[in-house]
């Protein structure tokens, strides 16, 4: 992925992620990276403490999602502390040597209205 790219894969996802803030003013959210399709990793680790699962941004390339995810943790979690709930940056599985070969991996935020 060119740096470009990455850019825009970026500029969407924060589009998506402040829409989601302003319009629907979750009272928890988190940002999270995952290779399982996301209704999956929201049954399995998310459905008992939010409300829903929302796609920010999906790539073949592992690496671009795995920074995209810092990136945004960085700049929300300062910004949102009373309602962001990553504690940490970079935290859990590395997308680029988790991710199959022809696989995509997500970028998604989980909420809590």
């Amino acid at each position: 992925m060119t740096e470009n790219d990455y850019q825009e894969l970026f500029l969407f996802a924060q589009i998506k992620l402040s829409g989601l803030i302003q319009g629907k003013s979750p009272s928890h959210f988190k940002t999270g990276k995952t290779v399982q399709e996301l209704k999956d990793r929201f049954n399995e680790n998310y459905n008992r403490e939010y409300d829903d699962i929302l796609e920010l941004a999906s790539s073949s390339d592992g690496a671009a999602i795995d920074r995209l995810e810092s990136e945004m943790i960085a700049k929300y979690v300062g910004r949102y502390s009373h309602s962001c709930d990553n504690t940490q940056i970079g935290g859990g599985l590395n997308c680029e040597d988790e991710l199959p070969i022809g696989g995509t991996a997500y970028l998604y935020v989980v909420y809590k209205a």
